[in-house]
Order: C-alpha cells, then structure tokens, then sequence
C-alpha cells in the first residue's frame, strides 16, 4: 500500500491563477517579481501593499499549502500558456465533446480561476481563502 492509497490529497495539483491586477511582466515563472514573493509571510525589502485580489491570492496560497501539505499547490499566470494549457487539457473530463471541452479549458485559463486537477472548481476571488481551501478539501475528499 502505498502513501497514495492511504491519503486521497497526495499526488493532486492545485492551481491558484493570478488575477489581471497581479499579472505583470517581471521575473520569474508566475509573472511575479521575484523582489516580492507573495506567497510568503516574510518578504525581502519590507512590506509591500497589493490589490485586494492579490492579497486574497496569497492567503489562499498559504493556507491551503498550511492545511493541506501534501498537496501540490502552485501559483501560474494565465498568460503562462505553454505549461497552463497541457494541464488543462489533461485534466478535462471525458463528455460533452470537443465544444464543451474548449469552453472548459477557455473558463479555466482566465486569470483569477482556481483548477484542482486542471478542472476549474471557482474564482479565488470569489471564494476567498477560506473558500478555496473548503473546495479544494471538497474536491478532493479531504
């Protein structure tokens, strides 16, 4: 028996999009600049005011990386298309044909959206950062 088998949040990838507000050219892979990692309580420079979207953004992120260790919880810009695109894809379930799957993968890759296993389950935004962690623990049994 493996972990996997034991624990239904192993192995599963939670992205966290960035919303339009957040999304800007700079460094690094999520479109952020690397002086001002959102995700974390401590940031070089000292403190830094963001939207309201970006705030709820990095709660979400910590919390559900807090409440859910296992689980593998990334945030991407939804102009990061080269590796959003392929994961969407994979993760669209079978029904509905080829139009219902690009309506899928389109709502999923707007800037804001949460994926749990590439599929789209809410807005961060909308949901806020309790919200998100209650639906991804729904999604995945937790």
């Amino acid at each position: 028996m493996t972990r996997a088998d034991k624990d239904p949040v192993v192995g599963h990838r939670v992205l966290l999009l960035r919303p339009w507000v957040d999304a800007h050219a700079g460094s690094g892979c999520c479109s952020g600049d690397a002086r001002d990692a959102i995700g974390l309580e401590l940031r070089a420079g000292g403190p830094v005011e963001h939207p309201h979207a970006t705030r709820v953004l990095a709660q979400a992120y910590r919390q559900v990386r807090e409440l859910l260790p296992d689980v593998d919880v990334q945030i991407v810009s939804a102009g990061n298309t080269v590796y959003l695109l392929p994961t969407v894809l994979r993760g669209l379930r079978r029904g509905g044909g080829p139009r219902a799957a690009l309506r899928r993968a389109n709502q999923a890759t707007r800037p804001g959206s949460l994926l749990v296993d590439g599929d789209y389950v809410g807005d961060v935004v909308d949901l806020g950062a309790d919200g998100v962690v209650r639906v991804v623990r729904e999604r995945l049994g937790a």
